[in-house]
């Protein structure tokens, strides 16, 4: 659970419709979970009692996706590297997690 897993082989940057649920007013977007509208959907599904927010951010990152890590509410992730945007598939529902893979069906999670 704590090694850098694979690289996604990457074709540049992506413009990413990212969608976090805090706490806060001010949300913090390094080490923390978000997602694509359609992953943040799945994610707010099952835990919805847990957030008071839901922010919008239109980002850039490089597409050569890391492997996912789950952050906790101390801005601490597990999983993945320091160098890498972490992407799963929403829920994790596909092979390997859907690190590498179009999950245009079931979203992003980042």
């Amino acid at each position: 659970c704590n090694n850098d897993g694979e690289i996604c082989e990457g074709s540049g940057i992506d413009v990413l419709h990212y969608v976090t649920y805090s706490n806060s007013l001010d949300p913090v977007l390094d080490n923390s979970n978000g997602g694509d509208i359609l992953g943040t959907a799945a994610k707010l599904c099952t835990s919805m009692n847990q957030y008071n927010y839901i922010s919008y951010h239109e980002i850039q990152a490089n597409n050569t996706w890391g492997r996912y890590g789950v952050c906790s509410y101390n801005s601490y992730c597990t999983g993945g590297n320091d160098f890498t945007v972490g992407r799963a598939a929403s829920l994790k529902v596909k092979e390997m997690e859907g690190q590498c893979d179009d999950n245009s069906d079931v979203g992003n999670w980042y």
